[in-house]
């Protein structure tokens, strides 16, 4: 799959998070994963995903590698309140979260490109987030 391609899986992948099909969302982010792994946008939406799945382990999981790799602050703080709910519950892993409310500003997953005025969309294929793809940062 080329940049493009993988841009617009991306893309469908954030729109399902926002209307509450995780599951789905999940699916197309986990083929993008296998294409580009380490994507930080990637795994970080695999996060939110896992979380809103009740996939607790998973979720912590792809954050602790988020920190690791990118001192990730979001993942900082799925990987807290996964862990604030599983000793709240008094159980070693929380039960599945209740249905998803509007995720808060600080949670938001990008979905536009800045774009500076002007700029033609060859530049802005440049420029996105997967033109860096497969790079080691």
């Amino acid at each position: 799959m080329n940049n493009n391609e993988l841009y617009l899986q991306y893309r469908q992948a954030i729109q399902l998070i926002r209307i509450g099909r995780h599951e789905e969302s999940f699916q197309i982010l986990t083929e993008i994963d296998a294409e580009r792994p380490e994507t930080k946008n990637v795994l970080y939406a695999l996060a939110v995903c896992c979380e809103m799945l009740g996939r607790t382990d998973e979720a912590v999981d792809l954050c602790e590698r988020l920190i690791a790799r990118y001192d990730h602050p979001k993942a900082r703080l799925i990987k807290a309140r996964i862990q604030k709910a599983a000793s709240a519950s008094g159980l070693s892993a929380p039960s599945p979260p209740a249905p998803p409310q509007p995720a808060a500003k600080e949670e938001e997953i990008p979905l536009a490109i800045p774009v500076a005025p002007g700029a033609s969309k060859d530049s802005v294929v440049k420029r996105s987030w997967f033109s860096g793809l497969g790079r080691q940062s």
